[in-house]
This record gives structure tokens, C-alpha cells and sequence, in this order.
């Protein structure tokens, strides 16, 4: 018995995954005054990463923990649109490219029939992104501008949190459908440095929206699987304050801003029960 325990206590399924994810960060902000200026940053995006779960049953729900990092990623092209009185005055696109990444989470999930769960999950993650050799175009002065080198730093911490159904149906022997459809609420915090003039801009985002999942597992043996999934998320904050703060960190305008999140990833993943 003094061995056996430990071994129950900590049995439970380990899973590792391999994800593509492809998406874009974006805001716009609105002057509150006689300027009427608008501005528009998109963020797009696109790096793999690697996911360890660990998988663990309880007597009235099952409890998941998860880690995520970046792998590698690919250039985007970041987009910063100026508009004056509904004009476009300047547009600029850059090489965006992600700094760091890696997501932690805990999802808890209980099953109210034989095919049918409710789930909570809460992920913390950084998504950091930066520009690099800026290509400008003043419509009002008709010049053109190229900045090599590192102009503007993204960064975003997320925390989001998922209430949702989780549906699992066998269609054969050893192929399941999964679906997962939630609703999510974040709490958004950004930086965005804007390296050669000098100041900085956040915004406290608190967004909704929606998650919905797809998934084919494939059953290899009685302990292990193979599974082949898709996973859509779109969030926004429609009214959110953009802050702007000069290189001494002292706060010196306030704008109306709103702020978006979407990204799509294919994953592919293998589990085994122990």
C-alpha cells in the first residue's frame, strides 16, 4: 500500500501538442476633440508552438493544469493606417515577427451525461510582438520613408477565462468528434513602445467573445490517442481608454480606443492514460 498510493494519486493522462496558430492583434483609436484623427495598428501573426497537459480524475470533475511555449515563428506584415477627417494622411507597414510567447492554464470539467460536459478554463498568456524595417507613405506630403531596424514593441498579457459545453460522440470504433463550443471574457493589459519617438501607449482592455473547437481522436491503443483539432477565437472591447505616457513614464493624454484579438489554430496531439 505504501507504494500503490502515490501511483493512484498521481495516475491520470499526459498529452503533448503541436500547434500552428495564425491571427492578428489590432486597435484604433479616436481623437475626443475638433482633430478628428483616427489611427489603426493590426498586429497579424503566425508561430507554432508546443503544449504539455496534464490530465488528472477527480471524484466529481476532472482538472487539467497546461503549459505553452513559442517554437518559431514567421513575418507579417504590421499595418498603421492615419486618417484625418475620414483621409488617409499616412500609411506605414513594417515586419512583425513574435518576441516571446508561453501560456499557462487550468481547466476543470464535469460530465452532466454520457457525452455531454461543462468546462471552466483560465489561461494566463504573453504574446509579444515587435517591428522591424518600416516602410512610410505621407499622402499629404507625398513622400515615401523606410526605417530599418527596430520601431515599435506590442506587448500583451491576457488572462481569459472560458465557460462552455464540451461534447464528445463516438462516429466508429476508434474515432471520436469532440466539440467545444465557450463563451470568454479577458482582461487585456497592452504596451505599445514606439521605439524612435520617444513614447509609449497601454490600454486595460476587458473583452468578450467566443471560442469554438473542432476535434477527430483516433485511438490507438486502450491508453493512448492521436487527435487532429481546429480552434477559433474572436474577442473585442468596443470602448476601452488608449493612455499615452512620455519616456519619463508620466501619463499626458487620454484617447477612446477599442481593441480586438482573433486567431485560428490547427493542432495536432497524442495522449496517454497512465
Amino acid at each position: 500500500m505504501i507504494f500503490i498510493f502515490p501511483a493512484t494519486m498521481f495516475a491520470g493522462n499526459i498529452e503533448l501538442s503541436f500547434k500552428n496558430n495564425n491571427g492578428e492583434s489590432s486597435y484604433i483609436v479616436n481623437s475626443n476633440n475638433t482633430q478628428n484623427l483616427k489611427s489603426k495598428l493590426v498586429f497579424p501573426f503566425s508561430y507554432n508552438s508546443i503544449k504539455l497537459k496534464y490530465k488528472h480524475k477527480l471524484k466529481y470533475f476532472n482538472i487539467a493544469i497546461q503549459s505553452s511555449f513559442l517554437l518559431d515563428s514567421k513575418i507579417e506584415k504590421g499595418k498603421d493606417y492615419d486618417w484625418h477627417n475620414n483621409n488617409l494622411t499616412v500609411y506605414s507597414q513594417s515586419d512583425n515577427k513574435i518576441d516571446k510567447y508561453y501560456e499557462i492554464g487550468v481547466l476543470l470539467n464535469r460530465n452532466i451525461l454520457n457525452n455531454l460536459g461543462l468546462f471552466a478554463k483560465f489561461n494566463y498568456s504573453v504574446l509579444d510582438m515587435r517591428w522591424r524595417n518600416t516602410y512610410q507613405k505621407d499622402y499629404i506630403s507625398n513622400t515615401n520613408r523606410y526605417v530599418m531596424g527596430n520601431t515599435l514593441k506590442f506587448q500583451q498579457k491576457f488572462y481569459k477565462y472560458y465557460f462552455g459545453l464540451n461534447y464528445n460522440n463516438s462516429i466508429s470504433k476508434n474515432i471520436s468528434l469532440i466539440l467545444k463550443p465557450s463563451l470568454v471574457f479577458a482582461c487585456i493589459n497592452t504596451k505599445d513602445t514606439h521605439i524612435l519617438r520617444d513614447f509609449y501607449t497601454t490600454q486595460n482592455a476587458k473583452a468578450f467573445g467566443y471560442e469554438i473547437s473542432f476535434a477527430l481522436r483516433y485511438s490507438l491503443t486502450m491508453k493512448s490517442n492521436i487527435e487532429i483539432s481546429i480552434d477559433n477565437i474572436n474577442m473585442e472591447d468596443k470602448n476601452t481608454d488608449m493612455d499615452y505616457y512620455n519616456k519619463l513614464d508620466e501619463k499626458y493624454l487620454s484617447y477612446p480606443s477599442s481593441y480586438s484579438y482573433k486567431n485560428t489554430t490547427v493542432g495536432i496531439h497524442y495522449d496517454y492514460s497512465f
